[in-house]
């Protein structure tokens, strides 16, 4: 728009305005930073270039009779409208990338600890206990807590569920807690045109990231419930009928494969995205969308918890064929089974905290 000064002064010769599609370019280039003094700099040398720009149009206008001689006073009064425009454009951008940044340092309360969590509690309950670890009788089965009844195990799984939700909202707290923190110094460092748009925006921010953090929190817990409840149903006894230790140990690696092979896209495609972050490009070239790669991110997650959850019924169901299979004549095994399932764990595990690893990149 043209400026009041402008169109107090020259009516129907408007003095030039400064190249907003230049200022946004540099902008875009700014975007891609990957510290704040990075951004300034970046943002703070495409508004010198376009108010440069901007002189020299003004220059050329009056040169070439399209505008009268501007008085000083109200030239300075022009420029500093003008100044203003991309000071407020400025704000706004820098709050987005501010507002990115936070939300890709903080969308993690710990999802390996969260898991390694309920399975402490979930074999505190399930199993008899000394000094942290399981007991076995003197054939190695792991001792479990007897219940007499479907309604008796009920009553344990609802401790273990409210322990868990306990859990749950124990890392959430912490998480709402550091975030605050994070996010008031985050306030306090920038101007009060950003803080002020910061600050506006806070609450729906924050009622987003909870929300996502709690739905990524209910979608492991509602596994491991699940994993809660075939441990205590399943036929304990049939776990030592495993003298085709081979065999558990073949099934598993094949199906360690497939599942693996299925994660590897998810993992490659964020590993990708983080590269194409390395290099600054320069302005007019296309901004990589950082909420983009956030949005893969939790989709990778929800699919690949998925996928574990399927290789681990894929275990319990390959062992129950083969009892099935074995009868009651067989030479009892040393935990094939058990073993076959706790590396499908492991690997979860593992493949939680390179996940976990990419995201802390990502920021």
């Amino acid at each position: 728009m043209v400026s009041f000064a402008a169109l107090v002064l020259y009516g129907q010769s408007p003095v030039p305005l400064p190249d907003m599609e230049l200022f946004e370019t540099w902008l875009d280039r700014a975007d891609y930073a990957l510290t704040r003094d990075q951004w300034d700099t970046i943002a703070l040398e495409g508004e010198r270039t376009v108010m440069a720009r901007w002189e020299q149009n003004l220059l050329m206008f009056i040169e070439s009779g399209q505008l009268k001689e501007i008085p000083a006073e109200q030239l300075e009064v022009i420029r500093s409208e003008n100044r203003e425009v991309l000071s407020d454009a400025l704000a706004d951008r820098l709050t987005n990338w501010l507002l990115g940044k936070f939300v890709r340092d903080y969308t993690s309360f710990g999802y390996a600890e969260f898991v390694d969590t309920l399975r402490d509690e979930r074999n505190s309950a399930m199993f008899v206990m000394e000094s942290g670890s399981v007991l076995r009788d003197e054939e190695g089965r792991a001792r479990m807590v007897p219940l007499d009844s479907t309604p008796a195990f009920e009553e344990e799984l609802a401790r273990w569920n409210e322990k868990a939700r306990d859990i749950q909202s124990g890392l959430l707290d912490r998480w709402r807690s550091g975030a605050a923190t994070a996010f008031r110094e985050l306030a306090g460092s920038v101007d009060d045109k950003t803080r002020l748009l910061l600050e506006s925006r806070r609450d729906i921010l924050f009622s987003d990231m909870e929300g996502s953090l709690r739905r990524q929190g209910d979608a492991l817990f509602l596994i491991e419930q699940s994993e809660y409840r075939r441990l205590r149903l399943q036929d304990h006894h049939s776990l030592r009928r495993g003298s085709e230790q081979l065999s558990a140990a073949v099934q598993t690696e094949e199906i360690l494969e497939k599942t693996e092979s299925a994660l590897k896209k998810g993992l490659d495609t964020l590993t990708a995205g983080l590269e194409e972050t390395v290099m600054v490009p320069e302005p007019g070239s296309r901004l990589l969308d950082g909420e983009a790669w956030q949005e893969q991110f939790r989709l990778e997650l929800a699919r690949g918890l998925e996928l574990w959850n399927e290789a681990g019924e894929a275990i319990l169901t390959r062992r129950m064929e083969w009892e099935q299979k074995a009868g009651e004549d067989l030479a009892a095994g040393m935990e094939a089974w058990e073993a076959a399932l706790q590396t499908i764990h492991a690997e979860q595990r593992a493949w939680l905290v390179e996940l976990d690893s990419l995201r802390q990149e990502g920021e």
